[in-house]
């Protein structure tokens, strides 16, 4: 994927043992019992702030940006940040480079539509990340790497995760363990899933936030159901993973908002084996297979009026009586995406905070409807997303 040296290295990458292999060490991290650790009460205290202070001139989009590389910082880290006030950071500065997709959507839609160019792209070192900043996040993640081997926190985020695997790493080399028996991760290895937590963790969070409040804004009606349910489910309890499970009907909302807007318009899948389908059609091993996911989200024939926004298309008789692929925001299959249930759970966080303080409300400078970029793999939209909020009583 038009990368170099470790980066390559990526769960997203990898494929066969290696990928199973590299899944398998990953996957504790993101446990039920482990979500259950992650907190980001602090971050979301931020985010309340300064929506507070910024009612009359909010961008919706900048406010999510912020909230989800905090919460970032925090759950893959260990580390309390202020990205909104922190401008002056290094390493929120190197973050916030490897996280702008801009010019990165740009390639990727290239490869995946000629996939020819991207060994001649890799010929001329062209690569989707600006230049020298994976070489900072290489340096910062490997000092933090090993303050956590020197001395182990505790904490249960995503870099003592690494830290420990690659504990077993070293505990592989001394016992000659190679291929599927090997229990660690190399540095290369640890490095590559960290900037793709990063990166994909803050990409798919923060646009599905800022798009839900998009949504609901646009949608009064909805968004006081949601509001109620808040209330009824929440109240003044803490926010847990198991109350914020209990949110239903958000769930529903933050289903159609990842319906209408999917992180990306489709993804690739390669065939391992020769396979014949149900309607005969027969796919050879290695033939790559397209699944055009903003055709399926947008198809009359499964969703009727695709263009409207309608919660209760993702209610549990509607969800019963459709096919499971035909909603396709994290993937399918053995390769879904690891980090759909922290996006899921940071996104409920924010939105419980908010709109307990607030209501989302369209302005003048709200576009209507939004402007998505054109030849871009993943679905941006051309300008900041901006709302209004009023105080509740």
């Amino acid at each position: 994927m038009y990368v170099r040296g470790w980066s390559k290295y990526s769960l997203i990458d990898i494929h066969g043992t290696e990928w199973k292999r590299v899944r398998t060490l990953l996957s504790p991290f993101f446990s039920t019992s482990k979500l259950k650790d992650v907190s980001c009460i602090e971050v979301n205290d931020r985010i309340y702030r300064r929506m507070d202070e910024r009612m009359n001139e909010s961008s919706t989009s900048s406010l999510c940006s912020a909230y989800t590389l905090d919460m970032i910082c925090s759950s893959a880290f260990g580390l309390q940040v202020d990205s909104q006030t922190d401008e002056n950071d290094k390493f929120l500065a190197l973050l916030r480079k490897l996280t702008n997709l801009t010019v990165g959507a740009k390639l990727m839609f290239i490869c995946f539509t000629f996939p020819f160019v991207t060994p001649l792209l890799e010929l001329f070192g062209v690569n989707m990340f600006p230049r020298g900043y994976l070489k900072f996040f290489e340096t910062m993640t490997k000092q933090l790497l090993n303050e956590r081997l020197n001395n182990p926190s505790g904490r249960r985020d995503f870099i003592e995760t690494m830290a420990r695997a690659h504990l077993d790493d070293i505990e592989d080399k001394s016992l000659g363990r190679e291929g599927e028996s090997r229990k660690g991760l190399t540095n290369e290895e640890i490095l590559a899933q960290t900037l793709m937590f990063v990166q994909g963790g803050y990409d798919t969070t923060s646009r599905s936030l800022v798009l839900t409040m998009y949504c609901l804004a646009l949608h009064p009606e909805v968004q006081e159901k949601v509001h109620r349910e808040i209330l009824d489910v929440i109240g003044d309890k803490e926010l847990t993973y198991d109350n914020l499970s209990k949110l239903k009907y958000m769930e529903m909302c933050i289903n159609e908002t990842t319906r209408c807007y999917p992180a990306f318009i489709r993804f690739d899948r390669r065939a391992t084996q020769d396979i014949v389908l149900d309607d005969g059609l027969h796919i050879r091993e290695g033939t790559l297979v397209v699944v055009p996911v903003w055709a399926i989200h947008h198809d009359p024939n499964i969703y009727p009026d695709p263009d409207k926004f309608d919660p209760e298309r993702f209610s549990p008789e509607a969800c019963a009586n459709r096919n499971p692929l035909h909603h396709l925001p994290f993937g399918a299959g053995h390769r879904i995406c690891l980090g759909m249930r922290l996006a899921q759970m940071a996104i409920k966080m924010a939105m419980v905070g908010a709109m307990k303080r607030f209501k989302f409300v369209p302005t003048d400078k709200t576009e209507v409807p939004l402007k998505l970029k054109k030849y871009s793999l993943l679905v941006l939209w051309d300008n900041s997303i901006h709302l209004g909020l009023e105080k509740r009583a």
